[in-house]
């Protein structure tokens, strides 16, 4: 089987610096930003975020993983620990159809 390298690691590094600097101007008047990944590679990409971003900015971050079962995510109970109000970040590392980052977000809001 042929594979097609879309990115090499020196332009995934690059993204992700970028991606995070997207972040902070975002929120960059936050006191807190909480970060949270969705689990296995959505957290991974997080965790590369939020490094960055203790780089450059003075942002209090915090790191959340987001446990959910993909499958059936209608099912599933969040269990994460947000402060009433918080400004959040949600990662993944793809978007498909969406639905996975639809309900994080639908589950999410409910925190508000």
């Amino acid at each position: 089987m042929s594979t097609t390298e879309i990115l090499n690691a020196e332009e995934i590094q690059f993204k992700i610096q970028r991606l995070a600097w997207e972040l902070y101007d975002r929120h960059s008047r936050a006191k807190t930003l909480h970060v949270v990944g969705i689990k296995d590679n959505g957290y991974w990409l997080a965790e590369q975020l939020v490094t960055r971003l203790r780089d450059i900015s003075d942002i209090d971050v915090t790191l959340h993983e987001l446990v959910m079962d993909k499958d059936n995510p209608v099912l599933e109970e969040i269990q994460i620990d947000l402060p009433e109000g918080a400004e959040l970040a949600l990662v993944d590392d793809v978007l498909n159809s969406g639905r996975t980052l639809l309900w994080a977000v639908i589950k999410l809001m409910s925190f508000r």
